[in-house]
């Protein structure tokens, strides 16, 4: 038995904790929680999943963050999802029982009232139809119908024997010419290949070529776009300057070499002329107009020496003036001679000296020479002659190779029409970029062995014209073979469709065999379940008993307990049939069954007032219920008394108080109407009441 349950965001009921007890009342106004109340006692009990039905709908009205828990006084009590709502929650309108078949309750009730839960009657009944040879049922009419397709199959196949044979003749003149065609095909393939191969090789040729031009040209872009040495913009100019500077060095120098071979030429005559008097006559040069005067007074004291020691020796006056003048007059006379001696010295060593100077200004031109030849060279990066003049032949090479590759390269630009060499390079580098690159790839691209003249022309054309005579016979061939193979396949569809039919007539002998077995079968077992059906009655009459006298309880109809009504009974009629026993009569469970009413009428349940309608359907449900669920229960009734009057409400409680005594179920009502509270807290004294309102309350209450 539940004794408590929790509702979180569930619906109205953010967060409510709800006391039962063996009778529990809820009273409120519509929309207060009751049935919300109604469907956490379905997610708590059922458990339902989410792809169900039930699931899926409290998805829907309550969200998937609801929450709901239960305290049981004893085991954990559960009840299947489709028996929640058919049968053991009695909602408001919905007082009406459906008798599903295949729902589990249901299945319940048929192994409760029936052996291996199957209704004999009904099987009887399917059974018999089977195994009858009446012609209105279904498995005589399959087994004419298969009698009847057997004999129109085997009519069709003996007209279609004539045409097999043609059909076979047909196809044995198709496969000789299929022959005759695979022979040409294959004389014609292998020209086909020959042919081929020979436009690959010159296709080869012709791709080789165009590689290797392209190739070509990209080396030429790649002279194009090489970077020039450092040399000047005219490379004719420097060559003229380095030629004027080492022609002027050259000059120089053997300038300083002349110069040179002079300055030695003076040094050797000053020392051929001056002997050992080079210094007295570089002092004498240098006494100037004083030495004359020097030598005449030198003469005249060597003069005047001489006289007197003329004229101490005794000698005449005359004798020492004339030996003094001879002696003046040779001292004169050896100056002159020094005198002149000394001039000539002095010229020499005049032209020494400009020689000298003329060489020490002819080395400095040359140094000047040279250092500019040294900076020239260096400016060009060069360190002789030599270098600079193979950089500027080099230089004149490269710019003659662009220019010419420049040419060359417009012109291929020009013949392909193309804008610019940039667009000709691109186009190269896409001519290059797929082909292969590995060794075996370039080893494979290299032709081998040929040349023009490897294929005559003149056996080329006759392999020509055989592979259009080969053509020309293969399409005679196909039309020919076309024409016979669309006669071979009308005439074959005859032979397919025989095949055809021998297998529809197998079939339709196998279908007819398994029909005669099957009622032959069905024969055997009518016979079997029409011993077991007289068995099974006496289970459906007391059902039948069961719902009588609970209805009876809450209807109270004196007609109703001693007349009982057949199912073909007119309904007009109120001619009671007193061989029924009950006031209601089951034939089967799924079926609609007869309720007698007030009057004493047997009707259907849907031609009954709401009010008899509801008293049949809760008398139903108690008794199915109590069959369907062993042990611990639960009935849940919202609003089930709405069509009732006063009298049958109080009925039906005291039915339902004798059927709470006998089974210990727990109950649980749901009202709007007071009148209903004060019954059910009459007939249930110590009911558990909690009173809701629109707006949560703070708890259950005392009645």
């Amino acid at each position: 038995m539940i004794t408590v349950i929790r509702l979180e965001r569930f619906g109205a009921f953010i967060d409510r904790e709800l006391e039962f007890g063996t009778v529990t009342l809820f009273v409120g106004p519509n929309e207060s929680g009751k049935t919300t109340i109604v469907d956490a006692l379905c997610d708590v009990l059922c458990k339902p999943r989410s792809n169900r039905l039930a699931g899926k709908r409290l998805a829907l009205r309550y969200g998937t963050d609801r929450r709901v828990s239960a305290e049981f006084d004893g085991e954990p009590m559960t009840i299947p999802e489709d028996a929640f709502y058919d049968l053991f929650a009695i909602r408001s309108g919905e007082l009406n029982l459906d008798v599903k078949p295949g729902s589990s309750w249901v299945e319940t009730l048929k192994a409760e009232l029936f052996t291996a839960g199957l209704d004999p009657k009904r099987m009887h009944a399917a059974l018999g139809r089977r195994a009858s040879n009446d012609g209105g049922s279904r498995h005589n009419r399959e087994l004419r119908e298969l009698r009847e397709e057997q004999r129109q199959l085997a009519e069709r196949r003996d007209l279609l024997e004539e045409r097999v044979v043609a059909a076979r003749a047909a196809e044995s003149a198709v496969a000789g010419q299929r022959a005759e065609r695979s022979r040409l095909a294959a004389e014609l393939d292998g020209l086909t290949r020959t042919l081929d191969e020979r436009q690959r090789q010159a296709r080869h040729r012709l791709h080789h070529a165009e590689h290797r031009e392209a190739e070509r040209l990209l080396q030429r872009f790649e002279e194009l776009s090489r970077e020039p040495d450092a040399v000047p913009a005219s490379s004719g100019e420097a060559a003229a300057r380095l030629q004027e500077l080492s022609e002027a060095s050259d000059a120089a120098a053997q300038e300083v070499t002349r110069a040179r071979a002079e300055l030695e030429q003076a040094r050797r005559q000053l020392q051929d002329t001056a002997g050992g008097a080079p210094a007295r006559a570089a002092s004498a040069q240098g006494e100037g107009a004083s030495g004359i005067a020097t030598v005449v007074v030198l003469g005249l004291l060597a003069g005047g020496v001489l006289a007197v020691l003329v004229l101490i020796l005794g000698l005449s006056m005359l004798a020492a003036v004339t030996a003094g003048v001879a002696a003046t007059a040779g001292t004169v006379a050896f100056a002159a001679l020094i005198r002149q001696r000394a001039a000539g010295f002095a010229s020499i060593r005049e032209e020494t000296d400009r020689a000298a100077e003329r060489l020490r200004v002819r080395r400095e031109r040359h140094d000047q020479l040279e250092r500019e030849l040294r900076g020239f060279l260096e400016r060009y990066g060069a360190e002789s002659k030599e270098q600079l003049l193979m950089q500027l032949g080099g230089a004149r090479a490269d710019e003659s190779r662009r220019r010419d590759a420049e040419v060359e390269l417009a012109a291929a630009a020009r013949e392909r029409g193309l804008r610019d060499l940039d667009s000709l390079r691109q186009m190269l580098r896409e001519q290059l970029r797929d082909r292969p690159r590995t060794p075996e790839a370039r080893v494979s691209e290299e032709p081998v062995g040929l040349t023009v003249d490897s294929y005559p022309t003149t056996d080329e054309e006759g392999l020509r014209a055989r592979a259009v005579e080969l053509r020309e016979r293969l399409e005679e061939l196909d039309e020919k073979m076309g024409r016979d193979r669309e006669k071979a396949a009308a005439l074959s569809a005859g032979a397919a469709e025989m095949a055809e039919l021998n297998t529809r007539i197998a079939a339709a002998e196998r279908g007819i065999a398994s029909l005669e077995l099957d009622r032959r079968a069905a024969g055997i077992a009518a016979s079997l379940f029409a011993r077991i059906a007289d068995e099974s009655t006496a289970a459906l009459d007391e059902l039948s008993a069961d719902i009588g006298s609970r209805y009876t309880a809450v209807s109270g109809s004196a007609a109703a307990q001693g007349a009982v009504f057949t199912v073909g009974s007119p309904q007009s009629s109120l001619t009671p049939d007193p061989e029924l026993s009950s006031s209601v009569n089951l034939e089967a469970l799924e079926e609609e069954p007869l309720i007698v009413d007030a009057y004493g009428v047997a009707r259907p349940a849907d031609q009954l007032s709401q009010g008899t309608r509801d008293a049949y359907s809760l008398a139903a449900r108690l008794a199915l219920a109590e069959r369907a669920q062993r042990g611990a229960g639960l009935l849940i009734m919202d609003e089930p008394f709405h069509a009732m009057d006063t009298t049958r409400m109080r009925r039906a409680l005291r039915l339902i108080a004798r059927f709470q005594e006998r089974t210990g179920w727990q109950l649980v009502v749901m009202t709007t109407d007071e009148r209903v509270a004060l019954a059910v807290s009459t007939q249930f004294a110590g009911a558990q009441l909690h009173r809701l309102a629109i707006r949560e309350s703070s708890g259950p209450a005392d009645f």
